[in-house]
């Protein structure tokens, strides 16, 4: 079964009397008027054709994408005929519908996101897009369903634009002369330097050993250039050489990625000691007020980054300039304004916000990408959550399913040692 959306239809007809003939046999400024009316209705004309008669009466047709535009005239009569048949939806209309048919919470905004990725990168992939737009994949791919209902986006795969798309949104994602975008880094700030190489050899194989990812709740790991990337963040922060650094859940082996880079770059061993703590409890007595540094990557709900933040917010006790690094993956606007509130309710400024910069293998619904908070505490760091934490953590709680977005587990911690120099 074919599945389509019915385009409007428009017809106009209009008759016009004039006092003056020279109007009616003028072919040039009939001409010059049609397509003048043709581009002020952003309409498409693919080819014209004019006919002057014996007595001097014109007739001419534009050929739209759209359909046609036409004028009769009868100099004996001063009369000119116009008619115009159009199909198809203005830009407005078919960002309006489409936000519509998504039920997009950014609205009209999100649709002209898309939009833009791909009038910018096409042909492109939906989890790209996802990638740029901070659009989840199912909801990317749904917002490019009903473009391609719409003729708007064509039915091959990566993503592209019609003819007809084209002419309605060539415009909504072109850079112009200069591309700003680092093609080193791709905007990260972080290259991962070739003298790394056999580092990431190494953390490629103990990768390949760790346990299988729980797919059935999507949970996956980060690429190897990832963690890489995550320890070369901290170093040039200031936050890893002489450091006592807590990562809360470890699921990444980011700690064993910061063994192999601290002592790459130092020279100087890096001691590091595991601890098995369920994170809905508070920490440890001995560990509150332990850590210069902590990095999490929590599960991406507004309930699990409030939780590690406020387990965060233990191990640095109330010293302010400790750095907080966050990985969260939240794409909602509400759900990133909650968690942006939790940061300054827990005490926290954002020295830094990297986006899509953490990149995991397999990843489904988020688009394979995180970004990447650097807090600052201040003297009024505090935990949002006293005692143990029983309520909502993954997706999946709230709703009763298996959950949809990536989690880290809540038991395992590992908290690593920097030489003080």
């Amino acid at each position: 079964m074919l599945d389509f959306v019915q385009l409007p239809m428009r017809l106009y007809a209009m008759d016009a009397w004039v006092k003056d003939t020279a109007v009616l046999v003028d072919e040039d400024g009939l001409r010059t008027t049609l397509r003048a009316a043709a581009d002020a209705g952003s309409a498409t004309v693919l080819a014209e054709e004019f006919y002057v008669f014996a007595n001097g009466a014109v007739t001419g047709v534009l050929l739209l994408a759209q359909s046609h535009l036409s004028i009769h005239t009868w100099p004996e009569l001063l009369m000119a005929n116009v008619d115009l048949l159009s199909y198809g939806v203005t830009r407005e209309q078919v960002v309006s519908e489409v936000a519509a048919a998504v039920g997009l919470d950014e609205g009209e905004a999100g649709v002209l996101d898309v939009l833009g990725v791909v009038a910018r990168f096409e042909p492109v992939a939906v989890r790209t897009i996802s990638r740029l737009t901070d659009l989840p994949i199912p909801i990317s791919a749904a917002v490019c369903n009903e473009l391609r209902r719409r003729d708007v986006v064509s039915r091959r795969r990566p993503v592209r634009l019609t003819p007809a798309g084209r002419e309605l949104f060539a415009d909504a994602g072109a850079p112009g002369a200069i591309d700003s975008v680092c093609a080193t880094c791709g905007g990260r700030g972080i290259v991962v330097d070739a003298s790394l190489e056999g580092v990431a050899r190494e953390l490629a194989v103990i990768a390949d050993a760790c346990p299988s990812p729980r797919f059935e709740i999507d949970q996956t790991h980060c690429t190897v250039d990832t963690k890489l990337r995550r320890v070369l963040a901290l170093h040039e922060s200031r936050a890893l050489v002489g450091k006592r650094v807590l990562l809360l859940g470890d699921d990444d082996i980011t700690s064993v990625a910061i063994k192999f880079v601290r002592e790459a770059l130092v020279g100087a061993p890096f001691d590091v000691e595991v601890v098995a703590h369920d994170l809905r409890d508070p920490l440890p007595a001995r560990l509150h007020g332990s850590a210069d540094t902590v990095f999490t990557d929590p599960p991406y709900t507004v309930e699990g980054a409030a939780l590690f933040l406020s387990r965060a917010a233990e191990a640095v006790g109330t010293r302010n300039g400790r750095r907080v690094f966050l990985a969260f993956g939240g794409r909602r606007p509400e759900d990133v304004l909650r968690v942006q509130r939790a940061i300054v309710d827990a005490g926290m400024t954002v020295r830094r916000l990297i986006r899509n910069f953490n990149e995991y293998r397999g990843a489904g619904a988020l688009g394979g990408t995180s970004h990447l908070y650097e807090l600052v505490t201040t003297s009024l760091v505090r935990s949002l959550v006293s005692g143990r934490y029983d309520g909502a953590l993954y997706t999946g709680d709230r709703h009763g399913t298996a959950p949809s977005q990536r989690p880290s587990p809540g038991r395992k911690r590992v908290r690593g040692r920097g030489s003080r120099r």
